[in-house]
């Protein structure tokens, strides 16, 4: 066999060669398209069970309460298995944490969202105005969380928490120029945090004065409109008599 000929015979055999790879290749990317499809597909599945559990769980504990309610109630609004319900949670305290975890941590970042580009000042009046219009459209829910005794704790020291991290570096931007100390911020944001918790907490009781007007009120008084309407100097001091 010539020269020639053995080259043409290899191209041939390296062609085949190729021509099988690819086939192959493609095969493969096909079969991995088909199974990342495939897990798209369950993990979008997943999500609209989940979904759909809390907000039958929302809708059920909101109305009878942790403890009244039951997971057979809820799978049924959700129109879901019971076996299913058990593939997402544990039992329906965890369900309870998950749902209240899920909604501080989307008025969070919603929180985040809206006062990233503002600067110190109006973020902090526009964080405080969110807060406490979130903290009313969910009334139901805060009011759910602090029945429980388990939960009222771990609830409150999360939203302080979350409300406290927001606040401090607004603080210390604004007051940058009176050189206040990391630790006077965070005074400071823990103080505010009280106010804010102390506002919710007075719906409990009493439904007015609605968000805005409530919001307002802590802003007159953070702004000390009402402390500088005081004279000390034309007040008895007991300690002096």
């Amino acid at each position: 066999m010539g020269f020639r000929s053995l080259l043409c015979l290899k191209l041939k055999v390296f062609t085949i060669e190729f021509c099988q790879f690819l086939c192959y290749y493609a095969y493969m990317s096909q079969k991995d398209a088909q199974h990342f499809t495939e897990q798209g597909r369950v993990a979008r599945r997943r999500a609209r069970v989940r979904s759909a559990l809390l907000a039958a769980a929302r809708q059920i504990l909101t109305t009878k309460g942790n403890r009244e309610a039951t997971i057979s109630e809820i799978v049924q609004l959700a129109d879901i298995a019971t076996g299913t319900f058990y593939l997402h949670f544990r039992d329906k305290d965890e369900l309870f944490i998950a749902l209240i975890g899920e909604e501080l941590e989307g008025a969070y970042t919603h929180l985040q969202t809206i006062t990233a580009d503002q600067p110190p000042g109006p973020a902090f009046s526009l964080a405080v105005r969110t807060v406490l219009t979130g903290a009313y459209q969910r009334l139901d829910l805060f009011m759910l969380g602090c029945a429980e005794s388990s939960f009222a704790h771990a609830l409150m020291h999360s939203i302080q928490a979350k409300l406290t991290e927001l606040f401090v570096p607004m603080l210390r931007e604004m007051t940058i120029d009176m050189q206040a100390n990391d630790e006077d911020c965070e005074l400071q944001a823990h103080l505010i945090v009280g106010m804010l918790v102390q506002a919710i907490s007075w719906w409990f009781e009493h439904r007015e004065p609605e968000p805005t007007v409530m919001a307002e009120r802590l802003l007159c008084l953070l702004r000390q409109d009402i402390l500088n309407a005081v004279n000390d100097d034309k007040v008895d001091n007991p300690a002096t008599q």
